[in-house]
Formats: C-alpha cells, sequence, structure tokens
C-alpha cells in the first residue's frame, strides 16, 4: 500500500471498538469493527460493499451477441457437455462459492472465475504469478441425485466478478444448479461491511462514485492473514492459504493479486520484516519477502509516517524507532559525492529504468523523516534530518532539473525521459524550489494525457492509476483544481463505467489504447489476464477528493492540529468526514448566488459527548448484570424453596439488599451522566454552533469585500457608498472580531468543562465503586453461607466409610443377591424332560465321506457328519459339535422313500429326495448319494442300519455308477457281487463313534481329510 491508499484506509477504519449489530463476522474472528455507518446520509447509496457476508449472483450473462443479462434467478440447467452458465455477480467479490444442484447422471462440475468480462470462459484469468494465460478451473465430479459443491478454504478466489459454471461429461448427463452463494471473505472483523466511518458526496455523481469505488477497493484488500497468495507460485491453479503475518486483518496490495502486504501495511512492515543486518525494509511482506528495492524501503518509511499519523500509536514508533533510524542510515549512506541518491536497489512500481541518480528515488528521500522524529521527542534528529533534506533538495534541483525543457529528469545524466512519477512527486513532497518551476511541471505533465488517462514516459503506453494518483494531488497542491479533477474523471471515470469491468473498483493498470494488458512487456509476460482489477495502489482520488476538494486533513497525530482548505473546481457542492480517535471530522461547502458557505466540524465538543455516552454504557453495562444477578438470586429463593427451607431467607435478603441498596445508586448515576449531556449540548456545544455562525457571517462579508473590490477594478471608483470597499473592509474587521470573541468564549468554555470533566469522572469512578462495594458485601455475604453450608456437606460425606452402606445392603438383602461361592453350571450337568428319549438316540453316527455333485469336483470326497435317526432319517451335518452354531442338517434323506445300494468295498450309495427344505434340497431333486467309510466293515455297518431303517434293500439288485466327466462305465459291484480290484478306492477316511444296532460303539483315530467348503457350497452338487 502506498501513501495514497493508507489515508483511504484510515478513513475506513474504526478507531472506537463497537459491539457488533448488523451480521456475524468472518468465521470465528473476533468483531472489533464498527457496527454503523459513522455519517449516515444519501450517499450511502454510493457504497458497494454488500450488506451480508452471503452473498449470490444478480444476473446471468447470456452467451448469445451483445452479452444480454437477465436476472439471476434459480434453477439454471446445464445438459450435455462443455454446457455453461456466467453468473454475475455486478461488482467485485471474492471469497468461498457454495452450490447446490441435482444431477441426472454422472460428470464432473466446472468452476472458472474473472474479474474482466474479456476472460468470461472454463479458463479463470490469471493470478497464480505462471503467466499461464489462466489458471485453470475448479473441478467436482458428480453422481445421479442431489449433491453440493464447497470450495474448499485453500481455493479461496480473492476477486472476481463472473463466475462460469460447466459440464463435463462423456454421457448425456444434465444438471440443475439450485442455489449458489457466495461466502465474503474480506474485512473480517467487520460485523457491518456498509458501517464506513468516512464519506464523501458531491454536486458530481461520477465523483461520489468514484470516491466511493477507491474505498471499496480498499475494502477487498483487507483480507484474513492466512489467505495471501501461496509462495512459490503453483505452475497450475491456485492457492490462497498463504500466511502473510500475526492479527487477524492485513492489507495486501489486490484483492485476485498478489494478495501479499507490499509497503505497506506498517503494523507488519516494520516490526516483523524489518532486516537488522543491513537496515533495509523488504520490498514485499512474508511469504514473498522480496528483496532489492531503495524506493520500496523508503515507501515503508513514509507508511510509518502515515500510520503514526493517522493512529498516535506512539509506542508503536519508540518500540521501532531504533530500527528507524537504522533504516534512515542505510539509505542515507546510498548518497554520493554530489549529494544525491545513488539508487542500488533498482526493483520498483513497474518503470522500466531505474538506477543512478533516479530523481524518483530522491525525491523520496528523508521525507516525513523530521515529523517522526519530533513526535519520537529525537528533536536533535529533526535538526539534522530537515537540514539534510533542504541540502538534498537543492541538489536535485541543480542536477535533475531540464532547463529546456521545463520539468524533471530521470536522473542526473542528459536522459531526455521526464517520467511522471519524479515530476508530480516532486510538487506532491515539495521538492521543486520555485512556484514558477512548479506551474511548469504541471502544465509538462498534461501533455502525457489521452482521452482515457495520462501515460507514463517511464513506462510508454501504459497508464498507471498509482501514478496519476501523485499527480492529481500534485495539481491539487499547485490550485489547479480543474486538471485535478479532469484528470480523476479521464483516468478513473473511464475504468469505472467500462462495462468489461468490474464497475465497482479501481483498476492495477491498463494500456492507453483502451485494452487491459497493462505491462504485457514488462513483467507481465502479455497476459493481460494478470492484471488485478481491484488494486489499492490506484485508489488515489478517494483520500484526494476528501483533502483537497473538501479541503479537510489532519497535521499531527489523529488530528490534534488539522487543516481547512477547500477546492471548488467546477462543483458547486462537496462534504464529507472521517474519523480518528479523537472522534469526528466533517466539513462541507456550497456555491449559492453570494458566494460559498463553508461548514465544519472538529471533534473537541463531539468528543467530550461520546466520552459521556461511553460512561453512560459502562454504567448501563454495569447495571444490566447486577440486575442479572438480583434476578439470579431471587429465582434461586424459589428454587430452594420446596428442598432446603434454610437457604430460603439468605437467597431473598441478597435479593432484596441487592433491589434496594445497590441498584439505586447506578440508577442516580445514570441521572447524573445525563444531566451532564445536556449542560453540554446548551454550554459548549451551543457555543461551537454560535462560532460556526459567526464564522459564516464573516466568510460572506470577505465575499462581499472580493466583490467589491473587483466592481472598484472595473467601475472605476464609482459606486455606491454602502458598496465602497474601504467600509465593507472595516465590517469584515468588525465581524472577525465577533467571531474571534465567538471562538475564544467558545474555548473557555471547553476548557472549563474539560477541567470539570475530569472531577466529574472521578465522581463517576468513585460512584462505581461505592456501588460495587455494597454489592459484594452483599453477595460476598451470601457466598459466605453457602460456603459455610457447601462445607457442612463435605464433612457430612467425608465421615462415611466407603462399604458403609453397601455392607448394610448385603445385610439386608444378601439371600437375594448372588452367592460368590457357588460354582459355574454345565452342560452336561443339566437334565431336561424327554432328554433320554429312545427317539433322540441316534442309530448309528459318525464321519462318511460323500463325492461331490459338482461335475468340476466330480470325483473329490468330503467329509460330514452324518446319523441315522430312529425318525427313519439321513442327516447329513457339518460336524458333531452341538455348541458352536445351531445343528441343522445340510442334507436330509427319509429312508423309507430311499433306494440302498450294496456296499462295494468302503463304499455304499444311497438315492433320495433331500427333504431338509433348504437351498440345495431345492436345487438337487432326487440326488444319488455316493458314500465311502473308513472301512468295509464300517460300510456294511451303516448299510445294515441304513436298510434296516428304510425297511428293505432294492427288490433287485441295483448298480449306480457315480457320473463324472472321465468317469469309467463299469458300475460299482453291490452286495451278492464281487468288486474288482483297485477299482475307485477311496482313501482312508475315519468313522467316528459308529453305534450298531444293538448299541455298538467303534472309535477309529481322526480323519486324515479336512471338509471340503466347495463341495457343500449351495448348488455344488449334482446328480
Amino acid at each position: 500500500m502506498n501513501v495514497n491508499s493508507f489515508l483511504t484506509y484510515i478513513i475506513l477504519l474504526p478507531f472506537v471498538l463497537k459491539l457488533a449489530i448488523a451480521q456475524a463476522c468472518w468465521r470465528n474472528t473476533t468483531c472489533n469493527g464498527p457496527g454503523d455507518t459513522a455519517f449516515p446520509g444519501k450517499w450511502d447509496a454510493n457504497i458497494y460493499a454488500p450488506s451480508s457476508r452471503t452473498v449470490s449472483p444478480k444476473s446471468i450473462v447470456s452467451q448469445t451477441p451483445g452479452d444480454v443479462s437477465s436476472s439471476y434467478s434459480s434453477p439454471n440447467y446445464l445438459s450435455g457437455n462443455g454446457s455453461q452458465v456466467v453468473f454475475d455477480f455486478g461488482m467485485e467479490v471474492g471469497g468461498w462459492v457454495t452450490i447446490t444442484y441435482a444431477a441426472n447422471g454422472t460428470g464432473t462440475l466446472g468452476l472458472a472465475f474473472t474479474e474482466a468480462k474479456n476472460w468470461i470462459g472454463e479458463f479463470a484469468d490469471s493470478s497464480n504469478g505462471k503467466f499461464t494465460l489462466g489458471d485453470g478451473a475448479l473441478f467436482s465430479p458428480f453422481n445421479s441425485g442431489s449433491g453440493s459443491y464447497v470450495m474448499p478454504d485453500s481455493s479461496l478466489r480473492g476477486g472476481f466478478r463472473y463466475m462460469t459454471v460447466f459440464l463435463v461429461t462423456n454421457s448425456s448427463a444434465s444438471i440443475s444448479i439450485d442455489d449458489i452463494s457466495l461466502e465474503v471473505g474480506f474485512q473480517p472483523t467487520w460485523s457491518n461491511l456498509r458501517a464506513y466511518q468516512g464519506y464523501f458526496h458531491s454536486s458530481d455523481e461520477t465523483l461520489n462514485k468514484i470516491w466511493y469505488s477507491g474505498a471499496y477497493t480498499l475494502q477487498t484488500n483487507a483480507v484474513p492473514v492466512n489467505t495471501g497468495r501461496w509462495v512459490p507460485m503453483l505452475n497450475h491453479g491456485w492457492a490462497n492459504n498463504g500466511t502473510l503475518g500475526p492479527g487477524e486483518t492485513i492489507i495486501v496490495d489486490g484483492a485476485k493479486r498478489d494478495r501479499a502486504v507490499w509497503p505497506g501495511d506498517m503494523g507488519i512492515a516494520v516490526p516483523s520484516t524489518f532486516d537488522n543486518t543491513t537496515g533495509a525494509f523488504p520490498e514485499a511482506g512474508p511469504p514473498l519477502l522480496q528483496l532489492g528495492s531503495d524506493t520500496y524501503h523508503m515507501w515503508t518509511m513514509i507508511g510509518t509516517y502515515n500510520y503514526v499519523l493517522y493512529t498516535n500509536d506512539i509506542s508503536f514508533l519508540l518500540q521501532n524507532w531504533p530500527k528507524y533510524l537504522k533504516a534512515m542510515d542505510f539509505i542515507y549512506d546510498k548518497l554520493d559525492n554530489v549529494g544525491l541518491l545513488n539508487v542500488t536497489g533498482i526493483r520498483d512500481w513497474a518503470r522500466w529504468q531505474q538506477g543512478y541518480n533516479n530523481s524518483e528515488a530522491n525525491m523520496m528521500t528523508l521525507l516525513t523523516g523530521a515529523d517522526l522524529a519530533t513526535w519520537a521527542g529525537d528533536t536533535n534528529l529533526t535538526t539534522l534530518w530537515t537540514s539534510r533534506a533542504s541540502s538534498l533538495r537543492s541538489k536535485i534541483n541543480m542536477y535533475c532539473w531540464d532547463t529546456n525543457y521545463g520539468a524533471f529528469k530521470d536522473n542526473a545524466t542528459d536522459t531526455t525521459l521526464h517520467p511522471q512519477d519524479a515530476n508530480s512527486m516532486s510538487i506532491l513532497f515539495g521538492v521543486v524550489d520555485s512556484p514558477a518551476r512548479a506551474s511548469n511541471v504541471s502544465t509538462k505533465l498534461l501533455e502525457n494525457w489521452t482521452p482515457i488517462g495520462a501515460v507514463a514516459p517511464e513506462l510508454p503506453d501504459n497508464i498507471s492509476p498509482f501514478i496519476s494518483s501523485f499527480e492529481i494531488q500534485a495539481h491539487f497542491t499547485l490550485g489547479e483544481t480543474a486538471r485535478a479533477l479532469d484528470l480523476i474523471r479521464r483516468s478513473w471515470g473511464w475504468y469505472l463505467n467500462n462495462a468489461n469491468g468490474t464497475e465497482s473498483t479501481v483498476i492495477e493498470g491498463y494500456l492507453q489504447n483502451g485494452s487491459f494488458s497493462y505491462r504485457s512487456s514488462r513483467g507481465y509476460d502479455y497476459d493481460a489476464s494478470y492484471v488485478s482489477h481491484s488494486h489499492g495502489w490506484s485508489s488515489g482520488p478517494t483520500s484526494a477528493l476528501t483533502e483537497y476538494v473538501i479541503g479537510l486533513s489532519i497535521t499531527s497525530p489523529v488530528g490534534q492540529t488539522w487543516k481547512l482548505a477547500p477546492q471548488f473546481g467546477d462543483l458547486t457542492s462537496a462534504e464529507g468526514g472521517f474519523v480518528t480517535s479523537l472522534g469526528k471530522f466533517q466539513a462541507g461547502w456550497k456555491f449559492k448566488a453570494k458566494g460559498y458557505t463553508l461548514e465544519y466540524r472538529i471533534p473537541t465538543s463531539e468528543l467530550l459527548a461520546e466520552r459521556l455516552q461511553a460512561w453512560k454504557h459502562a454504567v448501563g453495562y454495569l447495571e444490566d448484570y447486577i440486575v442479572a444477578v438480583e434476578k439470579t438470586e431471587k429465582a434461586k429463593a424459589k428454587e430452594f424453596e420446596r428442598v432446603l427451607k434454610g437457604i430460603i431467607t439468605s437467597h431473598t435478603e441478597t435479593e432484596k439488599n441487592i433491589k434496594g441498596s445497590v441498584l439505586p445508586i447506578l440508577e442516580r448515576l445514570h441521572k447524573e451522566i445525563k444531566n451532564k449531556s445536556k449542560e453540554l449540548s446548551s454550554g459548549a456545544a451551543k457555543g461551537a454552533k454560535e462560532v460556526e455562525k459567526a464564522r459564516n457571517t464573516t466568510q460572506k462579508h470577505i465575499e462581499l469585500l472580493g466583490q467589491h473590490t473587483a466592481s472598484f477594478e472595473s467601475a472605476g471608483g464609482n459606486m455606491k457608498s454602502s458598496d465602497d470597499p474601504y467600509v465593507i473592509h472595516r465590517g469584515v474587521f468588525h465581524r472577525l472580531n465577533k467571531q474571534i470573541l465567538e471562538e475564544n468564549n467558545n474555548r473557555h468554555d471547553l476548557l472549563a468543562v474539560q477541567t470539570n470533566f475530569a472531577q466529574f469522572e472521578g465522581h463517576v469512578i468513585e460512584v462505581i465503586q461505592q456501588t460495587l462495594m455494597a454489592f459484594n458485601q452483599f453477595v460476598g455475604s451470601q457466598a459466605q453461607k453457602e460456603q459455610t453450608f457447601w462445607s457442612d456437606m463435605l464433612t457430612s460425606a467425608q465421615a462415611v466409610p466407603p462399604d458403609f452402606e453397601w455392607q448394610r445392603f448385603v445385610q439386608r438383602s444378601g439371600a437375594l443377591l448372588m452367592n460368590p461361592t457357588d460354582g459355574e453350571r454345565s452342560v452336561e450337568g443339566i437334565t431336561f424332560p424327554n432328554q433320554n428319549h429312545r427317539s433322540t438316540q441316534p442309530l448309528i453316527e459318525g464321519s462318511l465321506e460323500r463325492k461331490s455333485r459338482n461335475k468340476l469336483n466330480f470325483n473329490k470326497y468330503s467329509t460330514g457328519y452324518y446319523v441315522v435317526t430312529p425318525s427313519k432319517f439321513l442327516h447329513e451335518f457339518k460336524d458333531s459339535d452341538n455348541f458352536r452354531k445351531d445343528p441343522v442338517p445340510e442334507l436330509s434323506i427319509y429312508l423309507p422313500d430311499a433306494t440302498i445300494g450294496a456296499t462295494s468295498g468302503e463304499k455304499f450309495n444311497v438315492k433320495g429326495k433331500d427333504v431338509s427344505k433348504g437351498i440345495g434340497s431345492k436345487l438337487s431333486g432326487s440326488p444319488e448319494l455316493s458314500f465311502k467309510a473308513h472301512s468295509a466293515a464300517d460300510a456294511q455297518k451303516w448299510f445294515d442300519v441304513i436298510r434296516s431303517a428304510a425297511g428293505a434293500g432294492p427288490t433287485d439288485p441295483y448298480t449306480s455308477a457315480p457320473t463324472s466327466p472321465v468317469g469309467s462305465s463299469n458300475p460299482p459291484v453291490y452286495e451278492g457281487h464281487k468288486a474288482e480290484e483297485g477299482r475307485g478306492q477311496p482313501a482312508h477316511i475315519q468313522t467316528q463313534g459308529i453305534i450298531g444296532t444293538g448299541g455298538e460303539t467303534v472309535s477309529s483315530p481322526v480323519a486324515a481329510m479336512p471338509v471340503s467348503a466347495i463341495d457343500h457350497a449351495v448348488g455344488n452338487d449334482k446328480i
């Protein structure tokens, strides 16, 4: 930030902390901004800032020729790849976007942003510093259904007006955009973004809008400290999550970019980024921290002066004074043998040439340091630096003035370059050594003008509102009001009314051909979309219109001394004001038939009135608290009435004491403050109005004198006696004397009020102390009673042994409690009805192998646990465990309906329908199952039991061959037939716990082959 934008920001800055009353501040940021505008009026209509931190688009820009806009409404639809909608927020905004939508199909939602209409499309304008002709876009995939997209914190888009939402899909997907909202991220500590602490209003609406566009630009540049541009720069996309410094708000150069601290925000640049080794300030603050600029080093020093001027933060100045002295030595040591600054840190604002005895840099050297030395109490340095400044001024005029051209050269050589920056600063900073030269400079600057602004010769073809800000102040300084206003209207008016811009902020720069290609050949690599359209360094008219047109400025910290010198130009009226910690400064003038009338207010009486209001609020807050305590005591008394009769009296008594003895003291104090306010308004404040009236009367008579002295010259002395300038001249002195009397009387009144205020405030504090003493006595007594009661409760509780209650409970209820000496139960020890009924006892049970019915595993056997029950069922289980899971049969065959094949060695077959009602039974039909026992004897036992349960074997000898993709056609031999040697011999599988019909149990070692999971999978068994 530069000297111009600093005042503008201070105009907006709230010095008196107020409660936030409108909306919430940004996220969890502490609200310490103003609750409302300091100067409400019709001019508030020119404020661009939104009334809420959540905003929506204003319109939709069509893609048809002519860029027709329609009012924003929802929903909006996208259908198919490449479809898009362009949303226009109507002004510069910045923050985080949220989109809610309903999708039909799958695809990706894309978002691209731009400040200027020129770069609307699927690629955002450039901001990341890599000059890739666009930052790309944000993408969010979606599926069918409702959804939302919330921009990640790091993807904050700091400045834009237009947002293009587009669809990327390989299908015919469509999406309905149901809602779009933006969370505004700038000015994070303000609850009310429209609560301006300064204003400007004139008869020229264009100038009014320009003033507010600069003010709004500075708002968009006041950002949360963790939202700086990421360094090192990204090659693709953008990230704004860099840390800029401490605190909650920091002033950066631009909303979109660079989002970096340039000299600067003096609360950060001086204490945090000072180079203690050399004394040099960096060109930019963290995270960028660029070095090597002598001019930006001096801008930081000038910024320090501005910061102290508008805040009176002398403690900050003294804390950093040793660093400032080192910084001054650093730059002064660069003076060469002829007494001019020799520039070696050549980085600068964008001018092509820098170095050697550059005149722009020389104009800045030692500026404002003498005043800072005075405020720091070092008068010796004030004298020294004033002397050095005078000597440097003489050398600049000697070596850098071009007599033939009538302006300053770019440096102390034979160059023919006469820069806009150095020549403007020579007037503004008081370097030019004669009125004639100053007038020449002002006139020569006009040669750089075009219909849309002043071209900077040091940056050919480019128009820099930054440098033009110094030029308009130079013209104002010389009283060339018409020139200054003309340039403001040409340059800032052109951009504000440019339909391709933001129509709400000030631009970083542009070319004289009207394109936004500022610095294309000087650092921006011909990437015109990189230019910032909300850049604080271009806000010069906002401070200039206040300081010169209204004419109101402060000349010592926070306005302890001030200046009022209005300039009229072609305007018929202008008014404005700002706030410092002393109060409100306000002035205005109007042109009438008989001349100009001037009104102004300084914050002496207003400051005292505001101080009374502050005391009134302080007493009110205390009273509210005590009333709340009184109500709490009353409520406690009612609550305790049902339970603790002994405490009712104490709470009731406390409530009555507060109501009867404490609150009346504050009520009386309220009345005293109110009466004091009336006394002030009828005394000193009334006197101030009389002073204002007397001044207006004097001013009118002075203007009358001017009219008649002019008539005297034109009429040759022939006039009425009443119009004699001599008589009017004496009348001026008469009225001036009355004005001085009124001013002195008002001064005495104010001094009396100030003296009385000290006594009155002492009385207020004593009454507050008396109130708190009584309050503490009553509430403290109540607290002591409660503390005693709570101590008694604690003592009684501590006297009870830990097992006191439990032992008595056990004694009373022991018969119903669990006996810890009793043993645990087991299944084996439990009997139940029909436990041993004969129908529950197996005829035979044990493990068998069964051939798989799955063709892919046809020759594979798997082991199962099989049982033949008295109910004549053959059941298959996974195992014999009844506890791990409920033993439900995997397969069940009712044997009377089955056909039993004769044994063949260890093998035998059963053909019957699975009646288990499981999934397998539905898929298998009537299976033919091939079993294999551990031995031929075991097979015979199973065969006998199954045959017995079935009632009979097959009428005829039955043979069945297992089906297999490669199986033999030779069938197995059943009863009465001899098996072929070595055919189909299974692996040895143990049949465990085989029980014959006579109750015989056969035991053998554990089976050697595990159960195959796949053989028992649903649908694997086939016949």
